[in-house]
């Protein structure tokens, strides 16, 4: 009996070793590997956040500008200034500074928003760049759903669809999706949407903490504070197209490029709708 015990013993154990060493590579990896952490993206939101701070606090118009241009050159001047004294790499600092220029046009808030949601021939820049890095496969079905959704919800906040309120608790939820996706730190997909997410999240609360930086037009509608939704979108398009810059000129996306390249457009689309900025723009433009 016992010889029958251990005999059935041993081929039970011969069995599960056979499954193990039959069982596929990854399937034995992926079980092991470090999820992705939404804290370590945190520090674009941060980035954005110190620009914004240093906006309001410090920027001083020049009364001698009388052009729309020149204010837009005399403003992006104001925060290539700040960039240098930032302590980051020099290839960020690089990067931080070519994507200021690149989006300097943003500034204004009507060219932003047409340009990014209205422009002619297409849905617009932001839905555009997004369909354009998904199918370049830098970003996967996911991201490519949610980073739409965000920008037809900043879209429909801007246009008085949703409040404030609502805008908010999507990009929470959002938030909340791609945690509960579980990317790992080896998967080259979920970054563009968690910079988008962070940034977004960040200015968020900037602008709930500095509801005095907003033109006194916009305190009774709904897109309270300031259609925040220009950071949150600036920051989605700044993402995908220095996603795809850099996978077009390398083969492979840097994502902390990326991140300096979203907290560049997210920067430029806010600025344009803080009170002293928006309202000498505007005038500048008449």
């Amino acid at each position: 009996m016992k010889k029958i015990f251990f005999n059935l013993l041993g081929i039970a154990v011969i069995a599960i070793i056979a499954i193990t060493s039959c069982q596929k590579p990854d399937e034995v990896i992926n079980s092991n590997l470090k999820k992705m952490s939404f804290e370590s993206f945190e520090k674009y939101g941060k980035m954005h956040n110190d620009f914004l701070s240093h906006f309001k606090n410090e920027f001083v118009i020049n009364p001698d500008i009388t052009k729309l241009s020149e204010g837009i050159d005399y403003i992006t001047q104001f925060y290539i200034n700040y960039a240098m004294e930032l302590e980051i790499g020099t290839d960020e600092k690089n990067t931080l500074i070519k994507s200021l220029e690149d989006y300097k046009r943003f500034l204004y808030t009507p060219e932003f928003y047409n340009e990014l949601f209205v422009s002619e021939d297409s849905s617009g820049l932001y839905f555009e760049s997004i369909k354009q890095a998904h199918n370049l496969r830098i970003i996967d079905d996911f991201e490519f759903n949610r980073m739409n959704l965000i920008g037809q919800k900043a879209k429909d906040n801007h246009d008085g669809l949703i409040s404030y309120e609502e805008l908010k608790n999507i990009i929470l939820q959002i938030k909340n999706e791609w945690i509960a996706q579980g990317y790992s730190i080896e998967s080259d997909k979920g970054h563009a949407l968690a910079i988008t997410l962070a940034i977004s999240l960040a200015s968020i609360e900037w602008w709930e903490e500095n509801p005095d930086a907003y033109d006194d037009n916009q305190k009774n509608t709904k897109a309270l504070p300031a259609w925040a939704g220009a950071d949150i979108v600036g920051a989605g398009y700044g993402a995908a197209v220095s996603a795809i810059s850099s996978y077009t000129t390398t083969g492979e996306v840097n994502w902390e490029a990326v991140g300096i390249g979203a907290v560049s457009g997210a920067v430029s689309g806010s600025t344009g709708i803080i009170g002293k900025a928006g309202k000498w723009l505007s005038n500048l433009f008449k």
